[in-house]
């Protein structure tokens, strides 16, 4: 928990709205009544006028009176600084994504009966990287992923796990040698309000290839974000 420290000088009035150098709150500087900011408290110099009223924190005395108990002249008023504690507040962040890629070539390696354990396989390694999958379905050539990151996450590097840990993990278990990831991906931001929403589009991918080929929603899905592409680079 990180602490901030301020310090005030009490019983010191603000000076004149001129007199703040850039940077300096309220009651961080003594006053001289010559009109000249303490050198004790590092200021430059100050307006003429006195220091302001209790009443009226905008009205100031004239110059040439004292303040009462201080005594007139040049004599500079001094106060112990004393230290005043705040704990800064923890660091709160929502940030869910919708990340899609696809294999190489679009070959359609996700047969169903081992797309689920695919599919499961993907949450794991996102967990393990201290992501939280939300959600995570796909057709035969791609798939999406709905889940929440961390500030400390380098989106690139995350996506970049997910694909080597998954594409071993198929050579291995699926005795597929020859399968592998796009070198690219598509991520999408998601409100708070949209969650459920994309939730349910991705548990409906096999209805919703009935009707729509991969290349028709991902298109879709750039021009949806205004996201600018390159038909010759992106397949």
């Amino acid at each position: 928990m990180n602490t901030l420290v301020l310090f005030r000088w009490p019983g010191l009035e603000p000076l004149n709205r001129s007199g703040y150098p850039p940077g300096i709150p309220p009651g961080c500087l003594g006053r001289c009544d010559d009109g000249q900011a303490s050198p004790r408290r590092g200021g430059g110099k100050v307006a003429r006028g006195g220091p302001r009223t209790r009443d009226d924190p905008w009205k100031t005395r004239p110059y040439h009176e004292p303040r009462p108990g201080r005594g007139a002249g040049n004599r500079v008023e001094r106060r112990h600084a004393s230290a005043h504690f705040f704990t800064m507040p923890s660091t709160h962040t929502c940030l869910p994504v919708h990340v899609v890629f696809f294999s190489r070539d679009r070959e359609p390696w996700l047969a169903q009966e081992w797309r689920p354990r695919t599919h499961a396989m993907l949450g794991g390694i996102l967990r393990e990287s201290n992501a939280a999958p939300l959600c995570i379905g796909g057709w035969l050539d791609h798939v999406h992923l709905l889940f929440g990151f961390r500030p400390t996450h380098c989106l690139s590097d995350l996506i970049r796990d997910v694909k080597r840990g998954s594409s071993e993990w198929i050579h291995q278990t699926f005795r597929r040698s020859a399968f592998a990831w796009q070198s690219g991906y598509g991520a999408f931001t998601v409100g708070q309000a949209e969650l459920p929403a994309v939730r349910r589009y991705i548990e409906t991918q096999v209805e919703h290839h009935r009707v729509e080929t991969f290349q028709e929603e991902y298109v879709r899905f750039l021009k949806d974000h205004l996201v600018e592409y390159d038909d010759r680079y992106l397949w």
